[in-house]
């Protein structure tokens, strides 16, 4: 094994640290704060981007999706540039996704967004002055069963598989969820977000199967590209 690959894992196999940096990366709560302006910083950004290529195929709805995807590529590249563990830090931060989606899903509902289809048996909503299905509040229960899967799936998780699974599920939910969403069809019963669900759902199986059958590749590609790799050249 080279001196690279014996750095790498050995950079890899490291738990934790006594520097402060590393004990802040560590922690759940600094991870929330920055999930949420994160998600705040990229929400609309994929939007314009999507739309000028796909124009009205994927409209506004790519919006979650464009921070689930490009979300990873953002912090990779700010975790290889600190000299950090990025499956480890991943591993740490996916469960604050689905939690901070509980309440930002309640806030949905409140605000009058993300709003459901007519149905006699919904709730009412002034501003519109019709009976919906609260999409919002099942959203919002799909991310709680999520966050507590996550947490129990973490007990015994493989290395880095966090997000995958996370990507996964979050997708298959939110796939069933749109058929009460008051968007537009734009093929037979499916909308935007089915199309944005289905490459999701294999974004997260084939991220799993490679995390699992190609980890320790990864690693040492990550750490060729990280802080403590460039030192170690």
């Amino acid at each position: 094994m080279s001196r690279r690959a014996l750095a790498a894992k050995d950079f890899f196999a490291k738990k934790s640290q006594d520097n402060l940096v590393f004990k802040l990366l560590g922690s759940i709560t600094f991870w929330a704060v920055v999930e949420t302006v994160l998600f705040s910083a990229l929400h609309y950004l994929p939007v314009g981007a999507v739309n000028t290529m796909f124009g009205s195929l994927v409209g506004t709805g790519a919006n979650y999706f464009g921070f689930l995807f490009i979300m990873p590529v953002v912090m990779t590249a700010v975790f290889c540039f600190m000299g950090v563990d990025p499956l480890d830090q991943f591993d740490i931060v996916t469960p604050c996704l689905p939690c901070a989606l509980i309440f930002v899903k309640i806030a949905c509902f409140f605000e009058g967004c993300c709003y459901g289809i007519q149905s006699p048996y919904g709730v009412y909503f002034s501003d519109r002055g019709l009976f919906e299905v609260p999409v919002q509040l099942i959203e919002s229960f799909n991310a709680l069963i999520i966050f507590l899967f996550l947490l129990s799936y973490k007990k015994f998780a493989k290395k880095g598989t966090m997000y995958p699974v996370y990507m996964f599920f979050y997708s298959i939910t939110r796939f069933f969820s749109e058929f009460l969403r008051h968007e537009k069809n734009i093929l037979w019963i499916f909308k935007t977000y089915h199309i944005l669900c289905f490459i999701g759902m294999i974004l997260g199986v084939v991220s799993f199967i490679f995390v699992l059958t190609r980890r320790e590749k990864l690693e040492n590609f990550l750490y060729k590209f990280s802080y403590k790799g460039k030192l170690n050249k």
